[in-house]
Parts: structure tokens; sequence; C-alpha cells
């Protein structure tokens, strides 16, 4: 299921520690990111994974049943798909250049 593609990727970056390598084993797996297809018609989604997208995935707070909204995070009706613990462990520290790339 999509929870358990998320769940995993928060696992591999725990595991990798780069935002790129967990990207390139996404990509090898053959996952693609989710898609849908607006009223119009058009198919938005279904794109390779990069390094954008797993650091906005790894600190998107609806994951941990939270809701943002004019700058301030609620906690959503929706239920948790991570963990704080997990969620907090696999923060990519976005002050270090080397996040991206992960350890030499």
């Amino acid at each position: 299921t999509e929870a358990e593609r998320v769940r995993r990727i928060f696992e591999l970056y725990l595991e990798a520690r780069s935002i790129l390598r967990v990207a390139d084993e996404c990509n090898s797996r053959g996952w693609t990111t989710k898609s849908w297809t607006t009223t119009a018609g058009r198919t938005v989604g279904n794109r390779e994974f990069d390094k954008t997208i797993i650091s906005r995935l790894l600190r998107n707070p609806l994951y941990l049943g939270k809701v943002p909204h004019n700058g301030a995070v609620y906690d959503g009706e929706h239920e948790a798909i991570i963990d704080a613990d997990l969620s907090a462990a696999s923060k990519p520290n976005s002050n270090s250049p080397a996040s991206a790339a992960g350890p030499a």
C-alpha cells in the first residue's frame, strides 16, 4: 500500500542517511510518485523520485497525523502513518550540504 511504501522510505533514509541514495533505491524498485487525474482529465504525478521529492516527503507533517495551516501545524483527524520517533530520527539536516548526498 501507499502507507507501507511511505514507511519504507523513512526507514531507507534511516539506513542510508542520504536523500539521493533513497531516491535511487526507490527508482531501482520501480516506484513512482502517487498519481491522480485532475477534474480536467490531466494525469499528475507518476514521476521518478528525486532529492526534492524525498526531502519533502520526509518533512511532510501529514504522515504524522498533523495538518499544516497558515504557518502552524495542528493535529489532524486522520491517523498517522509514521510514528513521531521514526519521523524525528529521519529528519534530514537542512543546514548540512551533506544531507543530500549522505556520508562520504
